[in-house]
């Protein structure tokens, strides 16, 4: 029995019911195809993204419903996008990919519901996918325009501002390029801060002094601060950090290289702003960091958490084989023993060193180090044999 409803109703409701799995595979489509906007790792441009992607995706639908008067202004998340793009440093000509992808995707969907769920005859279905085609080629040809116009907007506005051109030389650092006209030791240990606090500086700059190491502390465009600590004793700055009245959502990353802590930080962050809490340290917040971040920060924060565990595996090969017996053993030595065959003993003392090694006792974090061991193998291959 055909439907009673109009065939581009019918072919509508198909559509919209296929929303979420657009937007995915859009998402996924605009990290594989459109590499050149992922300028950064930064949440807030994925976030933006992810925004935009869903917002326009919804209007591509509705102008298959009902013809769309061509809009005069953008969806606030498409606004949003081209905004946090131009402040990323990423080109608008990326942009507009994204949006010749989304027209895509969209219309091959459409194809797909006449393919698979005929919503009319033949002829019908002819009509209305012209129609279809028409109505999404009529969005993008309106939208398109608005959206390189608030870009280039958003880019005169950044143009304007004085504290442009140390973030473009902070961007480019990040990005591995030439960082000596930063005047900031970029390959040392460090310490990343992202903050909200307008007043973030001078409590960075107090930080510094106190711990007698070097600091780097620039504006994003967002108006959070980015900062470096040369230092990789976070208990010492996160105290000064609380002490000198930082205000929050923050997040504190590393130690870690430069790239990599800041990495750490923006995630931590974005922790902060969820829990609604001040100063968050990543190792403290280790579990949802490992949920929330990519695979690259997901390794990153794994080797933080194991330490020299990590950094030296060869070395401590036997150490971490005999962690991760004595875990799943249930944390038996006697059993852990059995699995290794070695010693009780040799298992007692191997998790000692462990300890000794991390600087806590390992029931403290068993939970993230266990994760941690796991994730960090996932990336690291299979393992080096036991230093002998």
């Amino acid at each position: 029995m055909r439907d009673s409803q109009a065939p581009g109703t019918v072919l509508a409701d198909r559509v919209q019911q296929r929303t979420d799995a657009i937007v995915e595979e859009l998402m996924e489509r605009q990290l594989r195809e459109v590499p050149e906007l992922w300028v950064t790792d930064d949440p807030a441009l994925r976030d933006a993204v992810q925004r935009s992607t869903r917002d326009n995706t919804e209007l591509m639908v509705l102008a298959l419903r009902e013809p769309l008067v061509p809009p005069r202004g953008l969806p606030d998340g498409a606004r949003l996008e081209a905004d946090v793009v131009a402040q990323c440093g990423a080109q608008v000509q990326a942009l507009l990919r994204t949006y010749r992808l989304g027209e895509q995707v969209v219309l091959d969907h459409v194809f797909e519901v006449l393919d698979r769920e005929p919503v009319a005859q033949p002829r019908e279905a002819l009509r209305e996918l012209r129609a279809a085609t028409l109505a999404v080629h009529a969005y993008m040809d309106a939208v398109m325009p608005l959206v390189a116009r608030e870009y280039a907007a958003e880019r005169a506005r950044l143009e304007a501002w004085p504290g442009l051109r140390r973030l473009r030389l902070v961007q480019t650092a990040l990005a591995g390029g030439d960082a000596q006209a930063l005047g900031h030791d970029v390959g040392a240990t460090q310490l990343a801060l992202v903050a909200a606090d307008p007043a973030g500086e001078a409590a960075v700059a107090a930080t510094a002094d106190a711990l007698g190491v070097p600091h780097l502390a620039v504006r994003a465009p967002d108006g959070r601060l980015w900062a470096w600590l040369a230092t990789a004793d976070a208990p010492a700055a996160l105290h000064r950090l609380r002490a000198a009245g930082l205000q929050g959502p923050a997040g504190l990353g590393g130690p870690a290289g430069f790239a990599a802590a800041h990495r750490q930080a923006l995630l931590a962050a974005r922790i902060a702003t969820s829990r609604g809490s001040g100063l968050v340290d990543v190792r403290s917040a280790a579990l949802e960091a490992l949920a929330l971040g990519d695979a690259r920060t997901a390794a990153d924060v794994a080797r933080a958490e194991l330490g020299p565990l990590a950094a030296e595996p060869g070395r401590h090969g036997a150490l971490v084989e005999t962690l991760e017996a004595w875990f799943a053993a249930r944390e038996s030595v006697a059993g852990a023993a059995a699995t290794l065959g070695v010693a009780p003993r040799t298992v007692s003392y191997r998790l000692r060193r462990v300890e000794d090694l991390l600087g806590h006792p390992v029931a403290a974090r068993r939970a993230e180090l266990e994760t941690a061991l796991r994730v960090h193998r996932l990336f690291a291959g299979p393992p080096a044999p036991p230093a002998g």
